[in-house]
């Protein structure tokens, strides 16, 4: 059996806020990750993130490098 996670993520930054909230589903879905968006502003962008420990990581490193519209300036995980 293979080990799950939830981790809360928050990203801090200037997003294009649909575009980004898609594009981060589409990731997920590529890692199978399940991600529920918990909020979304231009600014702010709270998640959580369950899945294997490894590919949970991989989103987290995806969203910092995310769409060309949006910017990622700082993530906390918990």
């Amino acid at each position: 059996m293979q080990e799950m996670i939830t981790q809360n993520i928050k990203m801090i930054g200037e997003f294009e806020t649909s575009s980004f909230q898609n594009w981060i589903l589409h990731r997920a879905d590529i890692l199978n990750v399940v991600v529920e968006i918990k909020s979304a502003s231009s600014r702010v962008m709270e998640l959580s993130a369950s899945g294997h420990p490894i590919l949970v990581e991989a989103l987290e490193i995806a969203c910092s490098l995310g769409p060309m519209e949006s910017t990622v300036d700082s993530i906390v995980s918990a």
